[in-house]
């Protein structure tokens, strides 16, 4: 959130974040006025509370109201690890396979060892 406003593609990557995941800030909305850009808007004499992102309807200047009928007040904090758990699972089988394919690997691997060491064995 410190480079929001200072860096596009910071700044539109927590743009994409809160749309998508529906959310406003780390923790809460309120996280917004303390940032950089937060004092920035002051400094120019604007009145945004959020960015326009944060607004269940998006629109120019939304972010003016932190009403909770005009924005999230949930942060993407929650949110985010609510999608990290969800996909925890998947993510544990997929990594259990991979497993289960090098162990069967490093048998298949001894076995072909084993086989080539009693092939020069016997012919010698």
């Amino acid at each position: 959130m410190d480079s929001y406003g200072l860096d596009a593609k910071k700044t539109d990557a927590i743009d994409q974040m809160q749309q998508q995941f529906m959310c406003c800030g780390s923790n809460s909305f309120e996280d917004w006025n303390g940032s950089r850009w937060k004092n920035i808007m002051i400094q120019e004499g604007g009145e945004m509370k959020v960015p326009d992102s944060c607004c269940k309807t998006e629109g120019l200047n939304c972010g003016k109201r932190d009403h909770p009928s005009n924005i999230y007040y949930t942060g993407c904090i929650h949110k985010l690890s609510d999608t990290v758990r969800n996909h925890f699972g998947y993510h544990t089988i997929a990594g259990l396979g991979l497993c289960i394919l090098q162990l069967i690997g490093v048998i298949f691997s001894a076995c072909l060892y084993s086989k080539l060491k009693d092939a020069d064995v016997a012919d010698l």
